[in-house]
């Protein structure tokens, strides 16, 4: 008689398959006694670790969009590029004021050029990208202004220092770094 047609096949199959459970299980169980309990948990902290990132993103979502409100602005999409760029134009527009600084003794942060600048940068933190000619225009107009400021100040301490006219012997001997001798009377 053929296995297709023996009539208690399915019978045989499904004790066959019942045994196989059973031994697995005795298996399953000397290795481990509370296997089932240890599935349990492993699904349990799947669950609590994906419900931990659910909340992280909910947390993570609410504060940006809180800090958005603060600000007054639409949500922004922030990128490594555009943090990197926010950095070194803070430290370009940093040493501006500091030249601005030598400058003018005049300057400080009540000042209505300190107050226009920094609205300039700020205005110009979000949307430089956007409406800007080039990706980094007005951190490059920001730079250029700097070096020009700088230029000018060490131009004017050269000046100052190598002037022309005449000069003592003391004066030209302290300018190159030597002293003379003390004159008795």
């Amino acid at each position: 008689m053929s296995p297709a047609a023996d009539p208690n096949r399915n019978q045989k199959d499904a004790t066959s398959v019942s045994a196989l459970m059973t031994a697995l299980r005795g298996v399953r169980k000397s290795k481990s006694y509370h296997s089932q309990e240890a599935t349990d948990r492993s699904l349990q902290k799947k669950k609590s670790y994906s419900l931990r990132f659910y909340v992280y993103i909910a947390i993570w979502i609410t504060c940006i969009s809180y800090l958005f409100a603060l600000l007054n602005r639409g949500p922004v999409f922030i990128m490594a590029s555009y943090i990197e760029r926010s950095a070194t134009a803070l430290n370009t527009f940093r040493s501006l004021f500091n030249e601005l600084r030598k400058a003018d003794k005049t300057f400080n942060r009540n000042s209505e050029l300190y107050k226009y600048l920094s609205g300039e940068m700020r205005g110009h933190q979000v949307t430089q990208r956007q409406y800007a000619k080039s990706s980094r225009e007005t951190e490059g107009l920001a730079k250029f202004y700097l070096s020009y400021l700088s230029s000018t100040r060490r131009l004017n301490e050269l000046q100052e220092t190598y002037k022309g006219g005449e000069k003592s012997i003391e004066e030209s001997a302290r300018i190159v770094g030597l002293q003379l001798p003390q004159r008795k009377n």
